[in-house]
């Protein structure tokens, strides 16, 4: 085999490797479902493009199906969406919903043999923003939430052109708090990209138009909204 060739084929299997045990390090979770290494690992994650997210099942290190639902990125991070937890028999331990990783709602739960125990109801609020993560009505971009991306796009759009650390087709996340008049409020970067492009981005973005409130029992409350932007 051509030398120049041996080594292209070389680097480029190492380049794979090593793509591939960071892929399985980055799939391993530990008791409380955070990422960890594989040797501090007790549980394990499988994802599955599904309907612009990811199906997600984890088991524990036997195998056994510990968990089903939805994440909004391909290594399982971030829970959105209905949830099934369940014992090592393999019957089911709870359900309920998770809004951006928090869970909301009420959430059914059974004991080992089936039996329905109390509901545990989990507040969809965030003191920190002093905001509510779910209402009866959400807030809503009077032309639509893909126009809203649109807008954002093109805000940041000198930001990908200038040469700098933003690559075309990156994913960002962009937080920020609707407040009951509808203005824009809080505005943080959730998945951003290094410190110094984050924070030239947030600058770019202070100014941004308003929503129309999102209402809980009849009444308009400030609500937090996260939204990824593929730059």
């Amino acid at each position: 085999m051509n030398t120049g060739l041996k080594l292209t084929f070389t680097m480029a299997l190492l380049v794979i490797v090593t793509l591939s045990t960071q892929a399985q390090q980055a799939m391993w979770r530990d008791q409380a479902l955070r990422p960890c290494k594989k040797k501090d690992a007790q549980l394990y994650v499988k994802t599955t493009p599904a309907d612009q997210a990811y199906r997600l099942e984890m088991f524990d290190l036997e195998g056994r199906l510990k968990m089903i639902g939805k994440a909004t990125d391909e290594r399982g991070e971030r829970f959105q969406g209905y949830f099934e937890f369940y014992h090592d028999n393999g019957k089911l331990e709870s359900k309920g919903h998770y809004l951006n990783n928090h869970k909301i709602g009420i959430w059914e739960r059974f004991d080992s043999r089936g039996n329905r125990l109390a509901e545990r109801m989990y507040a969809a609020f965030n003191p920190v923003k002093q905001a509510f993560f779910y209402v009866d009505k959400m807030p809503e971009y009077e032309a639509g939430t893909e126009n809203f991306l649109d807008f954002l796009k093109l805000k940041l759009k000198p930001l990908v052109e200038d040469g700098g650390s933003a690559q075309k087709g990156e994913t960002i996340e962009i937080g920020f708090v609707v407040s009951e008049q509808g203005r824009i409020e809080d505005i943080e970067m959730v998945k951003g990209l290094n410190d110094e492009w984050d924070e030239k981005a947030l600058n770019v973005l202070q100014a941004l138009p308003k929503w129309v409130p999102g209402r809980n029992s009849g009444e308009k409350v400030r609500v937090w909204i996260q939204l990824a932007v593929t730059l």
